[in-house]
């Protein structure tokens, strides 16, 4: 059995995860801090001698440069950067509305991977989507526009939960960090200074989230699109969940579905990377 390791690395933890070509199965999920990263996978390449490549999306390039010093010990396995030369060669009518250098490989990488799923026929038989809005929830919250018949025509960037809370404990004199940095839905009336500063961090990201979506399906770019599909992901994803999927399917006409995939990134790096490269 051929498997593929694929790595997402990005500002605070890194994921990884085990494919298998024979299965089409993903297993092995490990999300780990990035000093532990290339330790990591040099304990998955010893222990699974079946896999011959190991794909890599990273936004930090310190990341990368240890994955690298982690596979050049197994001489058998092949190490690729998924970046935008790459992407673009594969899915050639994918267009990028802006310089694709200035864009981020995460980005891209979720921006290609809703273009992929749209434009295959078997799995966008049922919903016929013809727009996405990809939100990845982590240390920042990216929020990408993607249509079917064209690409990727831009998006929003905004801290995430720790981040805006990092923020505004530092910029005060008095405001306690804690030490509590699992996200989860706090009481919307705070009790206690803590309480106060999660119910106001936790309001002030998915609210966020909420208008800018709501914004671009109503008065924006997606307006005069009536089958739009919005995509949760990232670490965080599980807490926008909550908030946002009755919100945006009840009140937003034509956002069909709101769905939370952990994987997303990875899946797509997979999708992306199983495209055969055009003949010249």
């Amino acid at each position: 059995m051929t498997k593929i390791l694929l790595i997402d690395v990005g500002n605070t933890f890194g994921k990884l995860v085990l494919y298998d070509f024979d299965t089409s199965s993903y297993s092995n999920l490990i999300r780990i801090s990035l000093k532990n990263v290339q330790k990591q996978v040099e304990t998955i390449l010893e222990s699974s001698t079946t896999v011959s490549t190991v794909l890599v999306s990273s936004t930090v390039p310190a990341s990368y440069v240890e994955v690298k010093n982690a596979t050049s010990k197994f001489h058998k396995v092949k190490t690729i950067k998924l970046d935008h030369t790459i992407i673009l060669k594969r899915l050639p009518r994918f267009s990028v509305a802006y310089d694709v250098n200035k864009l981020g490989s995460d980005r891209l990488i979720v921006a290609a991977g809703a273009f992929t799923f749209m434009n295959d026929s078997k799995l966008n038989a049922e919903g016929g989507f013809e727009a996405s809005i990809v939100v990845d929830a982590g240390t920042a919250v990216n929020v990408e526009v993607i249509l079917r018949d064209k690409g990727y025509i831009g998006g929003s960037i905004s801290p995430g939960f720790r981040l805006m809370k990092e923020a505004l404990c530092s910029g005060t004199a008095q405001l306690p960090s804690g030490a509590d940095s699992e996200v989860r839905a706090p009481p919307l009336v705070g009790t206690c200074t803590l309480e106060c500063i999660a119910s106001g961090v936790y309001s002030a990201v998915c609210g966020g989230v909420y208008d800018v979506v709501s914004r671009i399906c109503c008065h924006g770019p997606l307006k005069d699109f009536n089958h739009v599909r919005v995509i949760l992901t990232g670490g965080d994803c599980g807490c926008l969940l909550k908030h946002l999927k009755g919100n945006l399917e009840s009140n937003v006409p034509n956002v069909k579905s709101v769905t939370s995939e952990p994987l997303y990134v990875l899946k797509s790096m997979q999708s992306i990377f199983a495209i055969p490269l055009p003949s010249s």
